[in-house]
């Protein structure tokens, strides 16, 4: 009955944060804490909150490593807009009742650097890199919990920062079958070094959400997330699975936040649109899916997974 009454607490306090008054709009740095690196996450807008059944749930909600019974790794490679690779690499492993993982992300991109008569000055570098350590363990019969420490850094042409954070995340089986709810507070935590001397703090992009995954069948996700990260608007995202057979998994989804991009031109209507699919052969796995941000360009993503 208490851990009944502490998720009922977690939910209340979490909601409360979803929907408070924003005031911090633009005022947030570490902006790649929030960048999606899952492939199937993605193929489904990243409503993947209460669902998070594989390694990658360390990027949505740790809670979900409990579901985890084998160890796996999983790698991700992202053509982000302009052509930026982004790519990561995760790892989970069961040890004595409980879940852990070990991840790293990572982004570098060089541009033209010029003066401001536009005259090229050589190159303009930037690069940031996540890694992170997570824990998870199932404390009830219908209850997951799990954390996240993440050490990142930034480099942007001559300076640098870094920081330290934590995700907390809790998934729940309610009593309709058919029914998990889950819900994270992402990127508590503090900077570690600062881009000047003058030590300016950089806000860190924390986000809090609530998610619902309804399965009517083992054969179909639907999937619901409400974001509120704390310097911006709530966001929705929708996101459907369905297993094909064995083989094959298809993919769908949808993110409010996507009308950020709708700037009037021919593709504006795909903004925020995502759609992939997922290949299972014995311990392998391959997932592919692309996110649309409209005459902005298109998100590609590929994962690779093998499960021992």
């Amino acid at each position: 009955m208490k851990k009944i009454i502490f998720i009922t607490i977690a939910m209340v306090l979490i909601s409360n944060l979803l929907f408070s008054a924003n005031d911090n709009i633009g005022t947030f740095g570490f902006s790649f804490l929030r960048t999606d690196i899952s492939a199937r996450a993605n193929g489904m807008a990243g409503a993947y909150t209460a669902l998070s059944n594989d390694v990658n749930a360390v990027y949505y909600n740790p809670a979900g490593l409990s579901l985890l019974k084998n160890t796996q790794i999983s790698t991700t490679f992202s053509n982000y807009l302009l052509g930026i690779p982004i790519g990561n690499l995760a790892v989970s492993k069961t040890i004595n009742n409980k879940n852990f993982a070990f991840f790293a992300q990572y982004l570098t991109d060089e541009q033209d650097k010029t003066d401001s008569n536009g005259v090229m000055e050589g190159k303009f570098g930037n690069s940031d890199l996540i890694l992170g350590l997570s824990i998870a363990k199932q404390i009830h019969p219908v209850i997951y919990i799990g954390g996240s420490v993440k050490y990142i850094s930034e480099t942007l042409d001559n300076s640098s920062a870094s920081a330290i954070v934590m995700d907390l995340g809790i998934l729940h089986q309610t009593t309709n079958p058919h029914l998990k709810v889950g819900a994270t507070i992402k990127n508590l935590g503090f900077q570690l070094t600062y881009y000047t001397k003058d030590k300016i703090k950089e806000k860190m992009p924390k986000t809090a959400t609530i998610g619902l995954n309804y399965y009517p069948t083992d054969f179909i996700n639907f999937l619901l997330d409400i974001e509120k990260p704390f310097d911006r608007n709530v966001i929705g995202k929708v996101g459907i699975e369905y297993k094909y057979n064995k083989v094959i998994q298809l993919r769908g989804g949808y993110n409010t936040d996507g009308s950020s991009w709708n700037n009037g031109g021919s593709f504006s209507f795909l903004s925020g649109i995502s759609l992939g699919f997922g290949l299972y052969w014995h311990q392998y796995s391959f997932d592919y899916a692309f996110k649309s941000y409209g005459d902005l360009g298109i998100n590609n993503q590929l994962s690779l997974s093998y499960t021992f």
